[in-house]
């Protein structure tokens, strides 16, 4: 989030696994751990810069589907100057 607010961003989508992590970010959960509190304050000040802010859920093993495909793709499509594939 911060780095989207820093490059200018104006509307932000936010895909998260953790159905407690999206509840607490739109007020359905409340937080009782004081650091997990703290962590939720400064997301709801870094969401205040963005015109548009989405948070998704996406199940874990969709999430975990898409880590896969990503890292699979980079390793196809990534090459050093030299011409050698990157790993990842």
């Amino acid at each position: 989030m911060l780095l989207a607010k820093e490059m200018g961003a104006k509307s932000l989508l936010v895909k998260n696994d953790s159905l407690l992590i999206k509840g607490q970010v739109t007020g359905e959960y409340q937080t009782k751990d004081p650091h997990m509190a703290a962590y939720l304050l400064y997301v709801k000040i870094l969401k205040e810069a963005f015109v548009v802010f989405e948070l998704v859920r996406v199940p874990r093993e969709k999430n975990a589907e898409n880590l896969e495909d990503t890292s699979n793709h980079h390793r196809l499509h990534s090459r050093s100057p030299a011409g050698n594939h990157l790993r990842g």
